[in-house]
Parts: C-alpha cells; sequence; structure tokens
C-alpha cells in the first residue's frame, strides 16, 4: 500500500474516532468490536469505520485483524493490503481503538494516532 493510501485510512479513522469519541465495545464493555449497538447509534472501531456497511457481517467481531482478514478475504482488497506491513499498520490502528482509556478517550486516542503517524511517516493534523 503506497504512503498516499495510508495517509487517507489514517485520516478517516482519526476522524472517525475523535467524532465518535467513545469505543466499540460489547454490551457488557469488556471485549472491542468492529461495530456494535449503543443508545440508537451504531458504533465502530478503528477496523469497522472502513469495512463498508454492506460487507459487515456480525460474525466479523470476535477476530482480531489478521483472522478477520483470513475470514473474510474479500476485505484484502477493500482494506488494499499489499505486503506485511500493511497488516502491522491496520493492527496499529486497531490498538490505538482497542488500547484507549474509557476515562480519557480523546486524549488517548491523539497520542495513538501520533505514535501511527510518525511509526508511518504519516501527517497528523
Amino acid at each position: 500500500m503506497n504512503l498516499q493510501r495510508k495517509q487517507e485510512i489514517f485520516n478517516i479513522v482519526k476522524e472517525h474516532l475523535l467524532t465518535q469519541g467513545e469505543q466499540s465495545k460489547r454490551y457488557d464493555g469488556e471485549v472491542c468490536r468492529y461495530r456494535t449497538f449503543k443508545d440508537d447509534k451504531v458504533l465502530k472501531c478503528a477496523i469497522g469505520v472502513l469495512i463498508p456497511d454492506e460487507m459487515y457481517e456480525p460474525a466479523m467481531d470476535p477476530n482480531g485483524f489478521r483472522n478477520l482478514v483470513g475470514k473474510f478475504p474479500f476485505l484484502k482488497e477493500v482494506f488494499g493490503i499489499t505486503s506485511e506491513r500493511d497488516y502491522h499498520f491496520f493492527g496499529a490502528l486497531q490498538l490505538v481503538h482497542d488500547d484507549a482509556d474509557d476515562d480519557d478517550f480523546k486524549k488517548t486516542v491523539i497520542s495513538g494516532l501520533k505514535k501511527v503517524a510518525r511509526t508511518y511517516k504519516l501527517k497528523y493534523s
């Protein structure tokens, strides 16, 4: 995946997470989900926002990123994965969401996104 595409994906994830302002978690709050429903809202994680609505299946949720793409191989093309480094990039974005602190979500997301930007030579603006 080229740098321009990584930047586009990064920007989508950044805007989504900062606008949503909370994690997408299972009803009991224990496990992050690609998508979940809360108070008539659909919450999406950093990867979930990249899955087109018409392609999403609830069976995707109990999988980490690499397993997700393995079980749903059409996502490799959707995400534009062309190398091992691309898997690491998406994994890093997933961790920004999954490791965010509930009490200070935006602050921890911004910190995580800035780290991803530095690692992958992306612009954080």
